[in-house]
């Protein structure tokens, strides 16, 4: 269902009688087949097919509730914890693994509740090396780009000294247009000069505090996001600047009962470790180094890396009671129908271990003209924007991570370096954080299906009709019964001479006619179907004969007949409920055959009538 080649694409359609798996390119092992290297993606594969039957079923059903209100239902879709994304129904995207549903707002929102986000990002000089600036860039980008309207956000850069960006008195709700403004400043940001980490944590602490103080937060996490290539070149040193931050999360907690986490980011081969690494254990985060040519689960991306905070929040959810917590994001517009709606998200949990494991997220879209129709209200007016923020922030999920399960969070990204010694050993403790696999002889080409080379897939077939018949598949009798299944009549065959020379025109023209009929191009318009309109698209599939138009605006064949609809009304048919994706140049050829097969049936009909 992938291609790479727009002017070759087909109609985007959908179907809805199954669902459709892919992974991001990132976790791919070939850049053309797009095979997991990680066995266990493979395995999400394979359990979520599970759920395809129920899907089906309960798309089916959807159908029927979403009718009332004159809409098809959203799609429904799975994201696992490892990067895996399954939907229904099936739809076709031009490129593949380029979906990661990691990044999309719905899965961060549902898997990490409520939060408030501070990036703090360096500006200074050695950022322009090895492509930093701009990955970072890219990275805060992406971070933004993931929060809903349940977050609250701001961005602090630094450098000799620091600012708030956009000048911000105090975190601002993630809202589409805020979202808009922040990235906006960010893709503007120019290179400074030193290095000063005490600087960069002071405003950011003064910016928090400015929030708190007004009572303008989520109420839930807060996390700081802080990232550098470099080592403090100005300003306070190393001692002072743990000092700051272990004070300030004290201060957080007592005074506003908030609980600060610190996620830091070493860009680089040059960049410092020690104090990143002692200001992300003291708060109870994650240090994560992305070093220019590391081999960690990482490696280089920079975007991955810094996204991934939210994998703290997804493994604390899974207790304190936070069972039936539900994300919903900013109404926005569809990919596939170009239609606005919103996306209601819930995170899923092996509840049957303890510690609960974090499976992903499940989410389904919603139409804003249905929900427009039963609540009465503008799609998007300020009472709309606001019932969803109600909504997403009804509650803060509990965060309860023990310090073992932290630190198997922090080896799965980076190995033991990363690790603050709350476990003797990272690597034992992280089997208790991911589901484990349930078997060791997965497809390693899931896609093509290589490992079942040779394995014919009539195979299946012939067992059942061995059960039901009670003989073996390969047995004389077996090919003696197909034998005589096929051979049980004669087709018979009637031809006129006329119909025989059209047909021997149709070949090689003229030459090859015996002379049944005076022309044989005459008689040629007997054997095919004749064609019911001149204007007929010249690339059906591409459409661009009727770019911008409508369904029931493109060219249809039209009908001498009386009774019976018009193509042209069955067109407008498809446009008001086009939910399979069927353009009107499929229309063509089905009506035009059924128009001509009910001229001849006429036809034969009147013959008949004139012999009795």
């Amino acid at each position: 269902m992938c291609g790479d080649d727009k002017r070759k694409a087909c109609n985007a359609s959908w179907d809805m009688t199954t669902s459709k798996v892919s992974i991001p390119a990132a976790l791919s092992v070939d850049a053309n087949k797009y095979d997991p290297r990680d066995p266990r993606v493979t395995e999400s594969v394979c359990y979520t097919g599970l759920a395809e039957t129920y899907l089906v079923e309960k798309f089916s059903r959807d159908e029927a509730f979403w009718s009332r209100y004159n809409v098809t239902p959203g799609w429904t879709y799975f994201g696992a914890h490892d990067g895996m994304f399954r939907q229904i129904p099936a739809t076709y995207r031009e490129k593949c693994g380029s979906y990661d549903p990691h990044r999309r707002p719905w899965f961060v929102a549902a898997s990490s509740g409520p939060k408030d986000i501070v990036l703090v990002l360096d500006v200074s000089g050695s950022m322009g090396g090895y492509g930093r600036f701009g990955l970072m860039k890219e990275a805060a980008i992406t971070v933004i780009e993931t929060l809903s309207v349940a977050d609250k956000v701001a961005v602090v850069i630094f450098g000799t000294n620091a600012r708030v960006l956009n000048g911000q008195e105090l975190l601002v709700r993630a809202t589409k247009e805020n979202k808009d403004t922040l990235i906006a400043a960010v893709k503007k940001l120019r290179l400074g000069e030193n290095t000063n980490f005490h600087r960069a944590f002071l405003e950011a602490f003064s910016l928090l505090e400015r929030t708190f103080q007004v009572e303008s937060t989520t109420g839930c996490h807060v996390a700081v996001l802080f990232m550098t290539d470099g080592t403090i070149t100005t300003g306070p040193g190393s001692n002072e600047v743990i000092q700051l931050v272990e004070e300030k999360r004290e201060e957080f907690l007592t005074d506003f009962g908030r609980t600060m986490t610190i996620f830091s980011f070493s860009l680089g081969n040059r960049a410092d470790e020690a104090v990143t690494k002692t200001i992300a254990c003291s708060t109870g985060g994650i240090w994560i180094p992305v070093g220019d040519n590391d081999s960690n689960l990482y490696g280089n991306d920079i975007i991955s890396a810094m996204s991934s905070y939210y994998k703290l929040f997804a493994l604390g959810m899974g207790d304190g009671g936070n069972d039936d917590f539900v994300a919903w994001v900013e109404p926005h517009e569809f990919f596939h129908r170009k239609r606005m709606g919103t996306t209601v998200s819930a995170p899923v949990y092996d509840r049957s271990v303890t510690p609960h494991l974090f499976l992903g997220v499940v989410a389904i879209d919603a139409y804003m003209e249905a929900l427009e129709r039963i609540l009465g209200e503008d799609a998007m007016s300020s009472n709309m924007l606001q019932r969803f923020v109600d909504l997403s922030t009804a509650r803060c999920p509990k965060i309860e991570l023990a310090e073992c399960q932290l630190d198997a969070l922090r080896f799965s990204g980076s190995g033991d370096r990363t690790t603050c010694g709350s476990c003797t050993d990272g690597s034992k403790a992280f089997g208790d954080i991911v589901p484990k696999r349930c078997s060791s002889n997965t497809p390693s080409q899931i896609w093509a299906n290589t490992d079942v080379k040779g394995v014919v897939a009539i195979d299946a077939y012939m067992e059942a009709l061995e059960r039901i018949l009670g003989e073996d598949a390969m047995s004389s009798n077996m090919l003696q019964r197909f034998v005589d299944l096929s051979t049980a009549r004669c087709p018979k065959i009637e031809l006129a001479e006329c119909q025989l020379d059209a047909l021997r025109f149709s070949g090689s023209g003229d030459r090859t006619t015996c002379g049944s009929c005076t022309d044989g191009s005459k008689a040629f318009g007997d054997v095919v179907p004749k064609r019911c309109s001149s204007n007929t698209p010249s690339q059906i599939w591409a459409n661009t004969d009727v770019k911008g138009k409508k369904y029931f605006e493109r060219a249809c064949c039209h009908s001498d007949l009386d009774e019976g609809p018009k193509p042209s009304e069955v067109c407008k048919v498809l446009d008001t409920g086009a939910i399979v994706g069927i353009s009107c140049a499929t229309v063509f050829v089905a009506f035009c055959t059924i128009l001509v097969i009910r001229r001849r049936m006429k036809s034969h009909v009147s013959d008949q009538t004139h012999v009795n």
